[in-house]
């Protein structure tokens, strides 16, 4: 009797020992999210991580050939580093104290050489420097508050703005030399949630003249023109076609995300004639320890929106990017506390 529990016991410690092991062993995606992608060898050539101060380093706002820009946490200036983020320099925007009170944190830029332009949450305007005169300019915009925002010359923009009388968030075009809003539209259904369902990352592309918004909270890309005209639509290789999102309202009034979101395209960059999308959604074919140390990075046709392959671009700590930026044959990525520069072969 002894012998036979004494076997047991050891039978049974044996099997203890194999589930431990099999907890910790390195496995395909468990939690089935139903697709899968086809890794591309060869994209990242070289790496290089940076640790930041998220005060000084909170945002990317542009790069060129030879520089990355930043946007610090409070408004008034903007960081320049070279590539090897290096040689820093600061350049002063010329805001006046109130200005500057006013807005505070709540701002975006945009660098796009020889202007700087600002966008502040809080009032209906935008701000643009001249690099090369130093000069600013305040320029209130008709209409309402917006989300997003990208310009198409120095003197035409889109906004994703809120609809007067609406809670809800539609596209507009403003052309500052007749001041008006020449166009509204909208691609979704009018949800009353403050737009924040549909809400998603604005891009522009200069040489090809199109304008591409990326959905958080579905597999889902619009494509359209400047003159807000939709050109395509397409899917995402995931599986989600509808947000994860349940609004609740503060005071009867503002409305506010009440569940947990399931965040599905976190980044988008326009590169040539592709999209880069920074996915948080893991593959059915993808190793779990990849995808947590890595950021998953899909490709896509810009203007047929096929899918093309994907890559890791390394992260720092597991510090996932906040913003991509990427010109010639790098890519620069921004977390909370790390920078990460990459060699990359497109």
């Amino acid at each position: 009797m002894k012998i036979l529990v004494r076997c047991l016991g050891l039978l049974i410690l044996a099997f203890l020992v194999l589930f431990i092991l099999w907890l910790n062993t390195d496995k395909k995606n468990e939690y089935k999210n139903g697709f899968s992608r086809k890794f591309l060898s060869g994209i990242v050539t070289d790496s290089r991580s940076y640790t930041i101060d998220p005060q000084t380093y909170t945002d990317l706002c542009g790069a060129n050939e030879s520089k990355i820009y930043f946007k610090p946490r409070m408004i008034g200036s903007i960081i320049a580093t070279d590539w090897h983020f290096e040689n820093k320099t600061t350049i002063n925007l010329g805001l006046s104290e109130e200005l500057k009170k006013q807005i505070g944190y709540a701002y975006t830029a945009e660098v796009d050489s020889p202007f700087i332009y600002l966008y502040p949450y809080n009032i209906p305007a935008v701000i643009i420097y001249h690099l090369s005169s130093g000069k600013t300019s305040v320029i209130r915009k008709p209409g309402t508050f917006y989300t997003r925002s990208v310009a198409v010359t120095d003197s035409s923009f889109i906004f994703r703005q809120f609809i007067t009388g609406e809670k809800d968030q539609n596209f507009s075009s403003w052309k500052i030399s007749n001041n008006q809003l020449t166009k509204e539209v909208s691609f979704f259904p009018i949800l009353k949630d403050e737009g924040i369902s549909t809400d998603g990352f604005l891009l522009y592309s200069k040489p090809e003249n199109l304008l591409l918004y990326s959905s958080f909270y579905k597999n889902s890309f619009y494509l359209f023109d400047t003159s807000l005209q939709l050109v395509n639509t397409f899917k995402t290789i995931d599986t989600i076609t509808a947000p994860n999102i349940k609004t609740g309202e503060i005071n009867g009034v503002l409305s506010t995300n009440v569940v947990p979101k399931k965040m599905v395209n976190r980044n988008s960059i326009i590169y040539g004639n592709v999209v880069l999308n920074d996915s948080r959604l893991m593959a059915d074919n993808e190793k779990k320890s990849d995808f947590l140390n890595n950021s998953v990075i899909d490709i896509y046709h810009l203007k047929k929106g096929q899918y093309i392959g994907s890559f890791y671009l390394p992260v720092k700590d597991r510090d996932l990017p906040v913003k991509l930026a990427a010109i010639g044959n790098k890519i620069v990525s921004i977390g909370h506390r790390s920078l990460v520069i990459a060699d990359i072969k497109i």
